[in-house]
Order: structure tokens, then sequence, then C-alpha cells
């Protein structure tokens, strides 16, 4: 294999009335139990995640 051989994680989100939920890799944390702050960390570790795999350009780095 050429390049980059980091495996992209599959993440799935799912917001509405019915799901809160993120999934990353099978692991399902559920937003609707968790305190605000839990919130805001799952948060940040998923953008963090997301960044380190190149989901996002250099400019909104």
């Amino acid at each position: 294999m050429k390049g980059n051989t980091q495996v992209k994680p599959n993440i799935t989100i799912r917001l509405g009335a019915l799901h809160n939920d993120v999934t990353v890799d099978g692991h399902t944390f559920d937003r609707s139990k968790m305190t605000r702050p839990e919130q805001n960390k799952l948060t940040r570790m998923l953008v963090g995640g997301l960044t380190n795999a190149g989901y996002f350009n250099k400019e909104l780095r």
C-alpha cells in the first residue's frame, strides 16, 4: 500500500426526535444520558479524532 495507511474510523452520528447518539467503530455513546460537560468532552474527542484522521482541511485545523 502506498501513502497513508492509517485506517479511518467508521462514525455514525444520529440526532433527532428519536436519537441522540454517536457510534464510533461499533461503540455507541448515548448523549441523552450524559451531562453537558460529558457531551462537550465527547464533541472535542470526536472533532480531534476526525482532524487526526484527515477529515478536515488544513485551513480548518
